[in-house]
């Protein structure tokens, strides 16, 4: 009977430490499953982290590539894509007629060929408020004042240069023919304007012959009506202004001439008695 004791106690003592190993196995079965299982992720994770950041890498790099912005010498940002100013044949000039149409300006102190040298160079009814500029060649061009809306004439209204203005199109006093057109003394203008209506162009001028300019008279004696070509205009020269004792007639009595100048009354008898003696003198020859 003890003998059966025994061996069952020992039975049961044995099935306890077999199913403590089988129990610590399982435990280290586990483990290194939950090993591998956290080895594996975080290899995957590293392995996609550092998939991403290559990419993200190269993506850069890419991006850098293409990037149309580039820097320069002095770490100032530029577009790539930057379009260059025009530049324009340098032709070298004594005068304008040295010149062609497109660059028919010749500077001055440069001796070259510009589109324009000043502002009303560059003014006309279809761009009435252009302004010369100079680009980055030193060669100037036309172009719109910045900030400004380009002024353009409608068909009835005619660009005065100097005053970057558009008014009514003139037509002679009296003359109502174009009922679109003004007199030079129209109130609808909003800017001085000459009273000489070229007919051909519609602009009020202050002349359009010297006799617009008083050229026989005392206070004006041989002023003449000029184009100036700076200020794009028809204009009355200075002349002379005669003094109490003078008189302003063509400058010589003897020989035909258009031009004027002021006489001294006393030299007007002198050249008379001249005349009169040559005259004298030859009816008894």
């Amino acid at each position: 009977m003890m003998r059966l004791l025994f061996f069952l106690l020992a039975a049961f003592v044995f099935l306890g430490q077999a199913s403590l190993r089988a129990s610590a196995a399982t435990e280290t079965e586990t483990e290194t499953e939950t090993t591998t299982g956290e080895e594996t992720t975080f290899s995957e994770t590293e392995t996609e982290t550092a998939t991403e950041t290559s990419t993200a890498e190269e993506t850069t790099v890419n991006e850098q590539t293409t990037n149309p912005e580039s820097t320069t010498a002095a770490g100032t940002s530029q577009l790539s894509t930057t379009v260059a100013p025009t530049q324009f044949p340098v032709i070298s000039c004594s005068t304008a007629s040295d010149c062609p149409k497109s660059q028919p300006f010749c500077s001055p102190t440069a001796n070259i060929c510009q589109p324009c040298l000043s502002n009303n160079d560059c003014r006309a009814s279809a761009h009435c408020n252009a302004v010369c500029v100079a680009n980055n060649f030193n060669q100037n061009k036309c172009s719109t004042p910045v900030g400004a809306v380009r002024l353009q004439c409608t068909y009835n209204e005619v660009c005065y240069v100097n005053a970057a203005s558009c008014q009514r199109k003139c037509i002679p006093s009296g003359n109502a023919a174009n009922e679109s057109a003004v007199a030079c003394n129209d109130p609808s203008h909003t800017i001085p304007l000459g009273d000489q209506c070229d007919t051909q162009t519609g602009v009020c001028y202050d002349c359009l012959s010297n006799t617009d300019c008083g050229i026989s008279v005392a206070a004006t004696c041989n002023s003449t009506c000029t184009w100036n070509s700076v200020t794009y205009e028809y204009a009355c020269s200075a002349g002379t202004i005669c003094s109490a004792k003078q008189t302003c007639q063509l400058s010589s009595n003897l020989v035909a001439s258009t031009n004027y100048a002021c006489v001294n009354n006393n030299s007007r008898m002198i050249i008379a008695s001249i005349a009169l003696l040559v005259a004298v003198i030859a009816m008894t020859m």
